[in-house]
């Protein structure tokens, strides 16, 4: 239904765009306007709209589908009412112009909407449907100035009528696409416009995906990455950062944030200047950093239940920088030490995930 919306949308604007062209030889006289006039008007519009359709980036920031239906919108009342109410060449030609630079945006956005539903019947098709606008818009002013323009034209405003039962039928068709025309969001986009390669690699995906979640032991469906719903539950609910547990948790990275910047061994990494040490059996790691005269420890428990781990630390007093389960970030354990006294080796108590950093100035390490 889209795509026929879609082509029937395109089909009237290219109406629009010529249906001067049944009553030109109506318009010159009771315009006072020359032949060379109209073309070189004819001429300079094309050039505008074209030009126009330069604008036409916009329809990704305002929807496809809906600068379409404000394009017929416009161009309908500007057709039916504005220009057949012009009485000089220069009001006409003017108000042209700006119907020209609608067209030329609203011509750019179909072909883009057009793409964007062909999946439902094949691109081939899809485009079929959009290259056969200029021509039934064509036929479509051929038709209508047969059936209504007589062989001997008395009133020199008769051009008029042509241009009024035209905008009708571009406001009539504005309000079918107002009711029905709907903008697909960008990732329904994406998904719908695939090769066949690619929709093999959705569905290798897809069950990529469910072998992951099965090693997870995840409970109940499994949400699908190439579903509308999954993309919208994954958005980040900026409203929610006053709340808690949300607000401790954006202040938490916060804090991280800024000790990267702020200590020289986190600000300045390299793998020459960092040493591991890993508990496997309790899943605990510390990783230890220095640059010139500091040095920093982050140690973490990886596990649901306390560890107790002897952690081999130059000789030397480290200052408590971090501790993820202080109560600043609603964490339910006790804190903890201010600071360790480290003879060459501590002994230390983590609560499970915890993850705690300290710094130590001193003479730094080669």
């Amino acid at each position: 239904m889209y795509l026929a919306i879609t082509g029937l949308a395109t089909i009237m604007l290219y109406y629009e765009l010529y249906v001067g062209g049944s009553v030109s030889t109506l318009i010159l006289p009771s315009l006072h306007m020359s032949f060379t006039f109209f073309v070189y008007t004819l001429a300079i519009g094309n050039l505008i709209g074209a030009f126009g359709s330069l604008f036409a980036g916009i329809t990704d920031r305002l929807g496809r589908a809906n600068l379409v239906v404000f394009g017929l919108f416009f161009t309908g009342i500007f057709v039916a009412f504005v220009l057949p109410a012009a009485t000089s060449k220069w009001v006409f030609t003017i108000e042209g112009f700006v119907v020209g630079v609608v067209e030329g945006i609203c011509l750019v956005a179909t072909p883009a909407l057009i793409r964007d539903f062909s999946p439902q019947v094949g691109r081939a098709t899809a485009m079929g449907f959009w290259t056969s606008g200029p021509v039934l818009g064509s036929l479509i002013v051929f038709v209508v100035a047969s059936a209504t323009v007589p062989t001997v034209v008395t009133d020199p405003r008769f051009w008029t009528k042509e241009y009024l039962y035209c905008g009708i039928a571009g406001l009539v068709v504005f309000a079918i696409a107002l009711l029905l025309l709907r903008e697909l969001s960008p990732q329904l986009r994406d998904q719908l416009m695939v090769t066949m390669h690619d929709r093999a690699l959705i569905e290798a995906v897809r069950k990529g995906r469910q072998a992951e979640f099965a090693a997870f032991q995840w409970q109940g469906k499994i949400p699908d990455p190439q579903d509308e719903s999954t993309f919208l539950r994954s958005h980040l609910h900026w409203e929610l950062r006053e709340e808690a547990p949300h607000r401790s948790l954006l202040e938490f990275h916060k804090e991280l944030i800024r000790l990267r910047k702020a200590l020289a061994p986190l600000a300045h990494l390299s793998n020459r200047r960092l040493e591991v040490t890993s508990f496997e059996e309790k899943k605990v790691l510390a990783v230890r950093r220095w640059f010139e005269q500091e040095e920093t420890v982050q140690i973490t428990n990886f596990s649901s239940s306390r560890a107790e781990v002897s952690l081999a630390l130059p000789a030397g007093r480290w200052r408590k920088v971090l501790d993820s389960l202080d109560a600043r970030w609603d964490g339910k354990e006790g804190p903890a030490p201010e600071g360790l006294e480290s003879p060459g080796e501590c002994a230390l108590s983590l609560p499970a995930h915890a993850c705690w950093l300290f710094a130590k100035p001193g003479a730094g390490n080669s």
